[in-house]
């Protein structure tokens, strides 16, 4: 399996080496992306997250710790390379894969890669795990696992109003006017829930029909039982005024 990486370093010689190293020494990584300018590294991961990031931590503008502090929940890895050596604990309180000093010596480098290739295989074994769980409960007691940083959900879809893509995130809105973020995507959910109880009215929305009262023609939006307005898409207004016999 091949693993997407970016490096983000405003010294354009370390950025050269590292790239060179990885080429070279570890074929599992295919690197798409070099920056030079912090800003721009942010706005790319941010847009795009790589499998694993390589980020230097002195730089002008936004350092490396800053820029992992934009992060809540990063979908990324991240293994820090810098020429100081006092940041070690920083990198651990950001959950850094490892922390390789400059002049970078190959073997720490490929030890730092074995790390991340571990860690990205043993999520993957576990997430295989956790979607068969919540898709078997799904079907026998109508109800959705959630799984967030510091617990578990059982939701009754009864209860669930509607679902709002956040970037890579899913915000869940509850009939009792309860709310969460969760690190997963809209389209990781919708693949789990009856089409027909829950209607993607638009990209960035998943509503539970129960809970749609009207449609607003002027303003091409859903009318939710507490008067939240819901965007339909013009992609979706056909299939959304068949499928709900607007």
């Amino acid at each position: 399996m091949k693993y997407k990486v970016a490096i983000l370093d405003d010294e354009v010689n370390s950025a050269k080496v590292l790239q060179k190293l990885l080429e070279i020494h570890c074929p599992e990584l295919v690197i798409e992306n070099v920056f030079k300018d912090s800003r721009r590294g942010l706005e790319s991961v941010m847009e795009t997250p790589p499998d694993l990031l390589f980020l230097d931590i002195q730089m002008p503008h936004i350092t490396g710790i800053e820029f992992m502090n934009k992060f809540h929940l990063p979908e990324f890895e991240v293994i820090f390379t810098t020429a100081y050596q006092n940041f070690a604990m920083d990198a651990i309180k950001v959950s850094a894969v490892d922390y390789i000093l400059k002049p970078i010596d190959v073997e720490n480098l490929k030890e730092a890669v074995k790390k991340f290739i571990y860690k990205k295989q043993k999520a993957s074994n576990s997430d295989m795990v956790n979607d068969l769980i919540s898709r078997l409960e799904q079907t026998q007691n109508k109800r959705l696992i959630v799984h967030l940083q510091d617990k578990t959900l059982f939701i009754d879809l009864d209860d669930l109003v509607y679902l709002k893509a956040e970037s890579n995130y899913t915000h869940f809105y509850m009939a009792n006017g309860e709310t969460f973020l969760t690190s997963k995507t809209i389209k990781y959910f919708e693949a789990q829930l009856n089409a027909n109880q829950f209607f993607r009215s638009h990209q960035s929305y998943l509503v539970n029909t129960s809970y749609i009262t009207a449609y607003s023609k002027s303003d091409h939006s859903l009318i939710l039982k507490d008067k939240t307005l819901i965007p339909v898409s013009k992609q979706k207004k056909d299939d959304m005024l068949n499928a709900l016999d607007f």
